[in-house]
């Protein structure tokens, strides 16, 4: 009997799970290099994995470059971990509403071993938070079995058969884990399945984007042991991989306590035997998590569609092209936010889509700006304190910490009043020239449309 069920792994938005860090996919200077090796240990039920065992066996040696704007103690296993992110947990509650699952009275973190290298503890700390949830498909409800908050892994940098090399920098992000149940019904509804699920975290605004920040696994079974299907990127790919496994199985059968193997392609390749519940123990460094009601209700946010997000956006003044833009981008909480500012909405649109990036490419370093600064900044922007502008000549000085109000003062920003824009009008005898002479000398002081109207006056 074909029995299929998916794993997404997504990274979420924010610092690490369990320290200040944070990780924002670029490949930063080596600061130190690590070297470990990593035995086998047993789990709670007193035995040890199979899996874990297989990867022990190898006897490797593993390094670890790290960088220190990216990692700290916490990655390198030298101090033990901080306390839970609280932004990665709400964005798991709010996830597990969407999904219609039951969130856990306590959340318990465990120790789930991995002797691969990908973690310098040798085992990966992960939550359930939330059981029996689903999803409605074309094809009727598939279930969520399980929802978890778990770190997720190094990034492998390069693997033989003795050693292997890894970066910190992604070790420790938070990720949400999200499990069906073994309902699927073929190849394409698999696809459907993962494209729903994929596209509500991306609604959710709660994740980070961008290649590798998620990730499917499959299960397949063909009426005997499970197989696990891991490193599948490209959905379309989804259809095709199920009937070569499910081929594979008829033919060669599938080892006993079930195998791992890595998709190449669209065929797999044996990696592991299946791990089990030996692999699992309870972490004692981390503090059991209770989830009153006042939590729950907090996180009973509705996720917002990206189509609906365009409609609102469009009613609210932004053009159809940024509209579509700021709707799947990870700006629009942010938008939200400066929206309370008053400033006009296409301004605030094309300041944190276009002229941020613009000014990133130009090596300001806008990610230290601040949301309040952005916000006092819109907020005299909306006042007419600032013109338009300007607001790119304030925006270049922010990075430094200046308040927007101290950058103004200093380069000399602010706005002209009507009767010293009449002054200099009279500067200038022939009015068909004052317009462009007026811009040209004074264009981060007045607003054109207000010279404009006065010197039709």
């Amino acid at each position: 009997m074909f029995k299929c069920g998916l794993e997404i792994h997504q990274r979420l938005a924010g610092r690490k799970l369990f320290c200040y860090c944070e990780f924002d996919g670029k490949q930063s200077k080596e600061d130190f290099v690590l070297t470990r090796k990593l035995a086998s240990v047993t789990g709670e039920t007193g035995e040890v994995d199979a899996a874990v065992a297989f990867e022990s066996a190898k006897q490797k040696t593993f390094h670890y470059s790290a960088c220190l704007k990216n990692s700290c103690l916490v990655e390198a296993d030298e101090e033990p971990p901080l306390a839970v992110s609280q932004d990665a947990l709400n964005a798991v509650l709010v996830l597990s509403h969407a999904l219609n699952a039951r969130v856990l009275d306590e959340v318990y973190f465990m120790r789930k071993l991995i002797t691969d290298g990908s973690n310098t503890t040798g085992f990966q700390r992960t939550a359930l938070i939330a059981v029996n949830g689903f999803i409605e498909t074309s094809k009727g409800k598939v279930g969520i079995q399980s929802i978890a908050l778990e770190e997720d892994s190094a990034g492998i940098i390069e693997k033989t058969e003795k050693e292997s090399s890894f970066r910190l920098d992604r070790l420790g992000v938070p990720l949400i884990e999200i499990a069906t149940a073994p309902e699927i019904r073929d190849g394409e509804h698999a696809k459907e399945t993962a494209e729903l699920i994929g596209k509500l975290l991306r609604d959710s605004g709660l994740v980070q984007r961008g290649l590798g920040t998620i990730r499917q696994d499959l299960n397949v079974s063909t009426g005997g042991e499970r197989v696990e299907l891991k490193g599948v990127q490209d959905l379309d790919l989804l259809p095709k991989i199920i009937d070569e496994e499910v081929s594979r199985q008829k033919k060669e059968g599938v080892k006993k306590g079930g195998e791992t193997r890595m998709i190449e392609e669209v065929k797999s390749k044996y990696m592991r035997p299946l791990p089990g519940s030996a692999r699992m123990y309870p972490e004692t460094d981390v503090l059991p998590l209770v989830m009153n009601s006042e939590l729950l209700e907090k996180n009973k946010t509705k996720i917002v569609s990206s189509q609906e997000k365009i409609s609102l956006l469009l009613a609210q003044g932004v053009s159809k092209q940024l509209a579509e833009k700021l709707a799947s981008s990870k700006e629009y909480a942010l938008f939200e936010y400066l929206i309370d500012s008053k400033a006009d909405a296409q301004t605030i649109a094309a300041t944190i889509l276009e002229t941020l990036v613009s000014l990133r490419r130009e090596k300001i370093e806008v990610e230290k700006i601040s949301s309040q600064q952005l916000f006092d900044l819109f907020s005299l922007y909306a006042t007419k304190k600032i013109v338009k502008t300007a607001l790119i000549e304030v925006l270049k000085d922010l990075p430094s910490g200046k308040t927007p109000e101290e950058v103004i003062k200093e380069k000399n920003l602010r706005k002209f009043l009507p009767g010293e824009v009449r002054k200099l009008i009279t500067l200038y005898p022939d009015k068909k020239k004052a317009f462009g002479e007026i811009m040209r000398t004074h264009r981060l002081n007045v607003d054109p449309v207000e010279v404009q109207e006065l010197l039709r006056e």
